[in-house]
């Protein structure tokens, strides 16, 4: 009988799915707008009332941070530790560059409210009602864009090199539309993107010049796919609408939204996977360092943190376990200023893909002397593919080695450049 109950209880927690997504102890109840870490233990997250807040341990405390605005502060964007900036209402951006102790405000040319910031590098885009602005010294200056009137308001912006970038919100009626410069910001064109009705696209992220996605805001809410660089969009409707969006590395992407909804895919965007939040908050943002480490923000003062890229098991689960450890190499390389690193952990040496074994993984990034310059995995890891966003923003141009070890024992080393 005592056997027979184990089994039953051994079922029954098989069959039952959990959630990895863990809600952090928030500073906080009022509303957040956008997320922003640096690294695994550093982090920002802002929103109303010019509330900005800041961990150094990946959000088991925050610190209270001076933003010297009370307007809201809608998106924020740091370049490495310690040079940082941030857009608001009331046409308000903000400069810190002594890691957020000190925030100083920068002339923007206009009044009504910003929504969203984005740059590479040194060039940047800012977007809000009516307006779009651009910078080419990092935000110390900016520029109204010649961007015509194709979109009334902006909500998202995407920087993706120095000369393209893109930005989306809504026509004047009401329907989603898009703009695009390939000249540095210099003349943009139109995309509209046709969902069949109203509505307004609220962020967007492009894995490359030719594949991006945009969220829109239409009631039911949706997610649009461009293989062509936005001269064609196909959409995918979901059941509440999207906020915001974020991938980690080139395959794998979130888009979080109302009700506590968070969709994932793994194969740049063929199908998107639900995962269970734990929360019924709107979801505004969504920031991922890694495959494994993200961060979500929302209203509430909702902070929301995984460690294994959201994983839900369930007992319909089919998990590939790779035969060999390995280590690719880097793509992009040449890279500026971030790259994506992708290896593989086998189920031998006693690694199980999930429940069982682990094996202590360390990845880590040293100088053509020798010299460490960055750790970007040090903990116990499951069997599996894994990839990882390295961001060289603080290095100079140059070659790097990055070597990993599974156990003490070295698997591979790779050389990637650097070029500033």
């Amino acid at each position: 009988m005592r056997k027979n109950i184990i089994l039953l209880l051994l079922i029954f927690l098989y069959n039952n799915s959990y959630s990895q997504w863990i809600a952090l102890q928030s500073p906080a109840t009022s509303d957040f707008s956008d997320v922003n870490f640096i690294n695994a233990s550093t982090g920002y997250v802002a929103g109303d009332t010019g509330l900005f807040f800041k961990t150094i341990n990946g959000g088991a405390n925050w610190s209270s941070l001076n933003s010297g605005i009370t307007a809201n502060i809608n998106s924020i964007y740091f370049f490495n530790s310690t040079t940082g900036i941030a857009c608001g209402d009331s046409g308000y951006i903000i400069i810190s560059t002594n890691s957020g102790v000190v925030w100083n405000p920068v002339a923007s040319g206009v009044s009504h409210y910003l929504n969203s910031i984005s740059f590479q590098n040194n060039f940047g885009v800012c977007g809000g009602g009516e307006t779009l602005l651009y910078s080419t010294n990092s935000g110390f200056n900016w520029t109204i864009a010649n961007a015509g009137n194709h979109v009334a308001i902006y909500h998202g912006t995407f920087v993706l090199s120095q000369t393209t970038s893109f930005a989306c919100g809504s026509h004047a009626i009401l329907f989603p539309s898009f703009i695009k410069t390939t000249n540095g910001g210099i003349s943009w064109s139109n995309g509209g993107i046709n969902i069949g009705g109203d509505g307004n696209l609220t962020d967007m992220y492009f894995i490359s010049a030719d594949k991006g996605f945009a969220l829109v805001s239409s009631g039911q809410g949706a997610l649009s796919y461009t293989s062509n660089g936005g001269t064609s969009w196909s959409t995918e409707f979901f059941g509440t609408d999207l906020k915001g969006l974020d991938f980690a590395g080139t395959n794998i992407g979130y888009a979080v939204g109302r009700d506590g909804y968070i969709i994932k895919t793994t194969n740049q965007g063929t199908n998107w996977i639900n995962q269970t939040s734990g929360v019924s908050n709107i979801l505004r943002d969504v920031d991922f360092l890694d495959s494994l480490n993200g961060f979500i923000v929302g209203d509430g003062g909702i902070i929301l943190k995984t460690t294994n890229g959201g994983l839900t098991s369930t007992n319909n689960n089919i998990i590939t376990v790779p035969n060999n450890f390995s280590l690719e190499q880097n793509y992009p390389n040449p890279f500026n200023p971030t790259t994506v690193i992708r290896y593989s952990l086998a189920s031998r040496s006693g690694l199980s893909a999930e429940g069982g074994e682990k094996g202590f993984a360390n990845l880590k990034i040293f100088s053509s002397l020798g010299k460490e310059v960055a750790k970007l995995v040090n903990q116990k890891q499951n069997a599996g593919s894994y990839e990882v966003k390295f961001n060289g923003s603080d290095l100079a141009s140059g070659i790097y080695i990055y070597r990993l070890e599974v156990n003490g024992e070295v698997i591979d080393s790779k050389r990637m450049i650097l070029l500033r």
